[in-house]
């Protein structure tokens, strides 16, 4: 992997969201869980989005407030709604989400101090997601096009993809994370392959074809592989009692990220990933406090 300068910067692009459950709701949106284990990994962190003008946008920025991230890139609309998903969880196994559209997350509008903003970032990280909306889609192109290093979470969630989007926003990209069902779909999408047939050397041709610098791909409880430099590392998932998987994934690359910056081996930035997904969800929530004491704890 390529070594990171002292300054360490990310700059995360996306959504944010209330997640509705029948018995409540939680902040969510990948791009903000990712931003918030960055900067409670102590990697100076910033957040671009957009929320309503609406009893849900001032909530969404107030926790931002009480976690300490900060909320100079969030942008207010006076058109549309703040972000909700609506979960129907009647059944256990098969959890569905309706994602709202449009929300004001798909309207994030382009300024010239936030081009400056991607410029200035080690590291510029995106979903698929926020590329659903045109505006935003133009917004995220256009940042792309002036960031260093991008990293490219994809994130599918239907019905707000198809083969050409995914294609662009992996063209961008120089590390890419996706899981094994996403893996296999682009392998089906890009390297003519059949679901049955998907294998890790899959990994290696999707890095070839989109000239990728790195791939990870998370499995879950089984863990993590990482190609970095024409190696393909693994690491084995580490064993919890789940409370709930929301974020995990998200922690995942917020805690791999932070350790990347800081130029450990891709063993070790794999090690840790996987260590704070775990730990993650053994919790409630996507963003329980977390950093390098509590999971040595945790572990010990």
């Amino acid at each position: 992997m390529k070594k990171y300068s002292h300054k360490k910067s990310v700059l995360c692009y996306g959504e944010m969201l209330y997640d509705i459950f029948p018995d409540g709701r939680l902040p969510g949106g990948a791009p903000m869980n990712v931003a918030l284990h960055l900067y409670q990994h102590q990697i100076p962190t910033h957040f671009v989005s957009r929320v309503g003008e609406d009893e849900e946008g001032a909530s969404l920025l107030k926790y931002l407030n009480e976690r300490g991230l900060s909320i100079q890139w969030i942008q207010k609309d006076a058109k549309h709604p703040s972000g909700k998903v609506y979960a129907d969880v009647s059944k256990s196994e098969d959890v569905s989400y309706e994602i709202v559209y449009p929300s004001a997350w798909d309207f994030i509008e382009t300024t010239d101090a936030l081009k400056d903003a991607a410029k200035s970032s080690e590291i510029f990280l995106y979903g698929s997601l926020a590329a659903r909306g045109e505006t935003s889609r133009a917004t995220l192109l256009e940042l792309l096009s002036l960031a260093k290093t991008k990293v490219f979470d994809v994130n599918l969630r239907k019905p707000f993809y198809d083969a050409e989007l995914i294609r662009i926003l992996l063209e961008q990209a120089d590390f890419v994370k996706l899981n094994e069902e996403e893996l296999s779909l682009l392998a089906q999408w890009y390297l003519n392959k059949k679901a049955s047939e998907v294998h890790e050397d899959d990994i290696f041709h999707l890095a070839e074809e989109f000239s990728l610098d790195t791939v990870c791909v998370t499995q879950g409880s089984k863990g993590a592989s990482l190609l970095s430099d024409g190696i393909l590392h693994f690491q084995k998932g580490y064993q919890v009692t789940v409370a709930d998987t929301v974020g995990s994934g998200d922690a995942f690359l917020g805690a791999f990220l932070s350790q990347m910056l800081h130029n450990k081996s891709p063993k070790e930035c794999l090690q840790y990933g996987c260590a704070v997904g775990a730990y993650v969800a053994s919790q409630k929530g996507a963003t329980p406090q977390v950093n390098t004491q509590i999971i040595k704890d945790f572990f010990r």
